[in-house]
């Protein structure tokens, strides 16, 4: 197998759907650790503002709508055991809507080889992997191996 260079990964776009503490949480670490976070999806705009702050240079897009979601390689999904399934769907349909239109727009054009599906990662603690069946061909689950706790 392949080593993977450290640069490589923190280069790739990430959003973020959800803004508690796990996402948070995550998003610092992401930050702290050069990560390039672009996008971060919540139910009020105020919260995924405040996370989206968290990333330098204002390059991050906070928003309340999926669509709005920039292009990213992968998706990290910090929701509620409950939110989850209905909140990948309305992504998926989201992303392969974007699809096809991109598709349309570059008709005529070299066809891009090499470039992966995005990776979808949740971090549901009760939800197994099976929640993105059908959904995504990339994903994994993130199960944390210590608390995250809001006062560190």
């Amino acid at each position: 197998m392949a080593k993977t260079d450290i640069s490589s990964l923190q280069a790739m776009p990430i959003c973020l759907l959800g803004t508690g503490n796990v996402a948070t949480r995550l998003t610092s670490a992401l930050v702290r650790n050069g990560f390039r976070v672009v996008g971060v999806f919540g139910r009020e705009l105020s919260r995924a503002q405040r996370l989206a702050a968290l990333v330098p240079g204002g390059t991050c897009l906070a928003t309340t709508r999926l669509e709005e979601l920039p292009a990213a390689a992968i998706y990290l999904f910090c929701l509620s055991d409950d939110a989850l399934s209905e909140v990948a769907a309305r992504l998926s349909h989201h992303l392969a809507v974007r699809q096809a239109m991109n598709a349309a727009e570059r008709v005529g054009e070299e066809r891009t080889v090499g470039v992966p599906s995005p990776l979808w990662i949740h971090t549901a603690g009760s939800v197994s992997l099976q929640v993105f069946e059908g959904l995504a061909s990339r994903s994994a689950v993130l199960y944390p191996l210590q608390t995250l706790s809001r006062s560190r």
